[in-house]
């Protein structure tokens, strides 16, 4: 698994065209990319409007983000050989 702190000039085209434009701008936001075995499994950014800023709305996608890494852990751990 590796995870990537990235401005917005750092995105694939794709990831800019989905990239939320709430705050001062998806340009000024800053982003996070988590791929596993070379394949990306999810792109998230901080912009957000002050009021959402609750577990509960826009930093929901954080509880998502920790069950996908708790299970992709739980990949890795199983194609690793035990030591003599």
């Amino acid at each position: 698994m590796k995870i990537e702190q990235l401005d917005y000039d750092e995105l694939s085209d794709d990831e800019k065209d989905a990239a939320p434009n709430n705050g001062n701008g998806k340009d000024l936001a800053n982003y996070i990319r988590i791929t596993f075995d070379g394949g990306k499994v999810f792109t998230q950014s901080d912009a957000m409007e002050p009021e959402d800023a609750r577990f509960t709305r826009d930093l929901s996608w954080i509880v998502e983000m920790l069950k996908l890494a708790y299970a992709h852990g739980a990949i890795d751990q199983k194609s690793v050989q035990p030591r003599d």
